[in-house]
């Protein structure tokens, strides 16, 4: 297959379009053909060049916020299924998706909404995770509670949270 890859953490320059291995989805992996991909706009100068066992890495294909289409299952993978149309995020210690296919974990992808295309569905994984864990694991939201942000305040660089009298959830 086809891919981007990098050897070295040289920004932009150090990005090659090269043939690289098919990935094979492991246990609990899915094989998504790639119709778009996010390069986070650092992730290039990210120092992660090993796998999760620890062992050096030559290359490594960027691009871990994804969409496209499940192309294969891994042994054990359920909830999902072969033509599923996903987007998702990818390990940082595997390869990512600025390639052909991708091998990722089931969990770590979610059905991408019929109402937006690819490109747009793989701009969404890194910020709107960031935004939930924002509201809901920082900030505490919960059902019966609501966090707004004014046009004014943003634009000020300031948020003003709006929660219902009584004490702030636990």
């Amino acid at each position: 297959m086809k891919a981007i890859r990098t050897r070295e953490a040289a920004g932009i320059s150090g990005l090659v379009f090269e043939e690289a291995p098919d990935p094979t989805p492991m246990i609990g992996d899915v094989l998504v053909k790639v119709a778009a991909c996010g390069i986070t706009h650092n992730e290039l100068d990210w120092p992660l060049r090993t796998c999760r066992n620890g062992h050096p890495r030559d290359s490594i294909i960027p691009g871990q916020e994804l969409s496209g289409v499940v192309a294969a299952l891994g042994t054990g993978t359920a909830g999902i299924a072969v033509g599923d149309e996903v987007f998702g995020l990818t390990d940082p210690y595997r390869d990512a998706a600025a390639a052909e296919y991708v091998a990722v974990e089931a969990r770590n992808v979610a059905p991408k909404p019929q109402t937006t295309d690819h490109v747009h569905a793989a701009a969404v994984p890194r910020a709107g995770l960031t935004a939930w864990q924002a509201l809901f694991d920082h900030g505490r939201l919960a059902k019966g509670r609501q966090w707004s942000s004014t046009a004014r305040a943003a634009r000020s660089g300031r948020r003003r949270s709006s929660w219902p009298a009584g004490p702030a959830p636990r």
